[in-house]
């Protein structure tokens, strides 16, 4: 129960109860389940995001921390930095980043948040308390994250937990174009990352109303219609911004 925060963490109200929430929810989990000591400690320590996300945002409403944990991943990434989390811990000793944060945190919470909406059921928080009923005082491994889905995703879920653990890959998508399709509008998508992932496509007309579709993100290229007229469309992405996530 003996948390040690750097003096930096006392500057404010806000940062003083973000900082000592996550290190009473990571040594929580600490406490009933760890991580292999081998790589990163990234499964706790993203749960631990998850736990205490919440009560921030009810503590402090109109702060997305979200998204100030996710940019410490976004731009160790786009800076150069090997993300992969499958990599020796003394690998990071000397690389002069705070690997601790960007990985076992920021990109463990990513991987954890995508990991719940590729795999829906069971929820990401059903999943957390079959890994301490089954794990208590054991040790969580990626095996065991796949074992929480249904039977005949467990393969696919392997996979993708393999792919976003072992390499550095990039999700990125972008709206291509937008033209009007027997008074609906025809949205085309481009895939620019080396990575996929089904993507979300909101449609809102000036009027209001919103339409919605789903394209499976596989090919370089790709379209949905949409049902709102072209005329002063405004067409998103991913509007819940689970794919940001990772990119």
């Amino acid at each position: 129960g003996f948390c040690v925060l750097p003096r930096s963490r006392l500057a404010g109200e806000e940062l003083l109860a973000a900082s000592v929430a996550y290190a009473v929810a990571r040594g929580w989990w600490g406490d009933l389940v760890s991580d292999p000591g081998t790589f990163p400690r990234w499964i706790t320590s993203g749960m631990a995001l998850h736990a205490i996300e919440p009560y921030l945002a009810k503590r402090f409403p109109g702060t997305c921390y979200r998204d100030v944990w996710l940019s410490i991943y976004t731009e160790a990434a786009h800076g150069g930095v090997d993300t992969t989390i499958a990599q020796p811990v003394r690998a990071f000793w000397s690389s002069g980043v705070a690997w601790d944060r960007v990985i076992s945190m920021s990109k463990g919470y990513a991987i954890l948040r995508l990991l719940g909406k590729r795999f829906p059921s069971p929820s990401l928080e059903e999943r957390a308390n079959r890994l301490i009923a089954g794990k208590r005082g054991g040790v969580a491994t990626v095996e065991d994250l796949v074992a929480q889905c249904p039977e005949d995703q467990r393969a696919a879920a392997r996979e993708f937990l393999r792919a976003w653990t072992m390499t550095d890959f990039e999700i990125n998508y972008a709206v291509a174009g937008a033209e009007g399709f027997e008074g609906k509008t025809r949205v085309r998508i481009a895939r620019l990352g080396n990575a996929t992932a089904p993507v979300d496509v909101e449609g809102t007309a000036p009027d209001g109303k919103t339409a919605c579709a789903t394209w499976d993100g596989v090919a370089e290229r790709g379209e949905v219609v949409l049902d709102v007229p072209p005329e002063g469309i405004h067409v998103r992405l991913n509007p819940e911004r689970w794919l940001p996530d990772i990119d």
